[in-house]
């Protein structure tokens, strides 16, 4: 028997029962009708309190408006409604288990305090991985004042490494004197996220939390000026999928994004992305690590390749990328020819949301470039 046809047959013979003890208890009132309360003889026109049809006496006349109440038809009606609860619900615990029948849907796995706010994760008690379907919370004072759900939410901002600590969990990190609450979520795609910055606002009165940026998920928080307050390491994925091979092939330029104000958010500072190129030792190194590492495999040569001439690019080196380029693409078989790779590429640059961080990074003056060591 399936649990909906169990549960309709025990609702019925509940209703059933509590029908009967309803009937039993509380149908038969007085309604004005002086009545013997032993044998409920209708004692209308009697002045007397003895009952001439069994002969017993009651002490007051009150006494004569009793509500009749068949006890045992009462409590067997009773006692077919808990039965038909009683076995339904056992049933049902025995078939979708009782851990799962009485506990309520979304646990709480994280719960922590943050300038009065408090900062609960749930969720979904028998999901394997809590955090593939997840619920933020955040309360003031008994209230919601904000709630995101979807996959893979979590509290605190990523670091440089893995296993760093998390950022923002209550510190500031923009360095306008309010607290910041980072919140993290999966789209549901693979290695796509997006960090959302928070400010909480304990002595407002009109807001409570106060979003104030949205940021690459796959980027990372990291204090480069040491100044106590962390840029934004943002990876620019315009290219993640047009040239690689695979996703491991994929190659993607970082962009240092730094707080502008709350009007405008986090923005590219290109003086924070300029840096050096690599010597052309260091070039060739990484080349002939790719190359060797998989003899004959064009595409992990193609990839290194790719990923050095972006981050000269990046880094304010574009004459110096295209060099690189002309330099060390491979002869022989390949997928593109050179001049239809240079094309894409600078249209794929062109398309970039950050594009004018790129062309603003090679406008600046050249960084000083490291010397290589002279043979002995």
């Amino acid at each position: 028997m399936s649990l909906s046809v169990l549960w309709a047959v025990s609702g019925t013979a509940a209703v059933a029962g509590l029908c009967l003890a309803w009937w039993a208890l509380l149908r038969d009132r007085p309604r004005g009708r002086p009545r013997c309360p032993f044998c409920w003889y209708d004692m209308r026109g009697i002045e007397s309190l003895r009952c001439p049809e069994c002969g017993c006496e009651v002490l007051n006349r009150s006494s004569l408006f009793r509500t009749r109440r068949r006890w045992r038809i009462g409590m067997m009606g009773l006692l077919i409604a808990a039965c038909s609860i009683g076995f339904a619900t056992h049933r049902h615990g025995r078939s979708a288990g009782w851990f799962d029948f009485l506990l309520p849907e979304w646990v709480v796995y994280r719960e922590q305090t943050v300038h009065g706010f408090r900062v609960q994760k749930m969720g979904l008690r028998d999901q394997a991985d809590p955090d593939w379907r997840s619920v933020l919370r955040i309360d003031r004072d008994g209230k919601t004042v904000f709630e995101i759900d979807g996959l893979h939410t979590d509290i605190g901002g990523r670091g440089e490494a893995y296993n760093s600590p998390r950022i923002g969990l209550g510190e500031d990190i923009t360095g306008n004197g309010v607290p910041n609450l980072v919140i993290t979520k999966s789209t549901g795609s693979k290695g796509l996220l997006w960090q959302m910055v928070l400010e909480l606002l304990p002595d407002s009165h009109y807001e409570d939390v106060r979003p104030v940026a949205l940021l690459d998920g796959s980027g990372h928080f990291q204090d480069l000026t040491g100044d106590g307050y962390p840029e934004f390491i943002a990876a620019d994925r315009s290219s993640y999928y047009r040239f690689a091979t695979c996703e491991a092939a994929a190659a993607s330029p970082t962009v240092v994004l730094e707080w502008s104000g709350r009007g405008c958010g986090y923005l590219p500072a290109p003086d924070l992305m300029r840096k050096p190129p690599p010597t052309e030792e260091e070039i060739r190194q990484r080349l002939r690590s790719a190359s060797e590492g998989d003899a004959g495999d064009w595409h992990r040569t193609f990839s290194t390749l790719q990923r050095i001439v972006l981050d000269l690019i990046y880094t304010g080196n574009e004459s110096e990328a295209w060099r690189v380029l002309e330099q060390y693409w491979p002869e022989g078989e390949g997928w593109f020819e050179l001049s239809y790779y240079k094309a894409a590429l600078a249209e794929t640059i062109q398309a970039s949301p950050y594009r004018l961080a790129v062309e603003a990074v090679n406008r600046l003056p050249a960084p000083a470039s490291p010397t290589e060591p002279e043979a002995p």
